[in-house]
């Protein structure tokens, strides 16, 4: 999943948790066999839902500024 934001307004108030069930119901009902998604490293607010919602890491990229 690319690009999934709740406005600054209303987070923390479950918009997210609900666009990420729906998107779940939608992929197993295409058939997928599974949902995976991007979330920056410094989004701790995101990782947190996700963790609750029973994603787990399977990744890790790393980069560095080159001066």
């Amino acid at each position: 999943m690319y690009d999934v934001c709740v406005v600054e307004g209303y987070r923390g108030r479950g918009y997210g948790r609900v666009l990420m069930l729906v998107a779940e119901r939608i992929a197993h009902e295409a058939g997928a066999p599974a949902l995976g998604l991007h979330v920056a490293a410094g989004n701790v607010p995101a990782a947190g839902l996700y963790t609750s919602l029973g994603y787990r890491p399977v990744l890790h990229h790393f980069a560095k500024p080159l001066l």
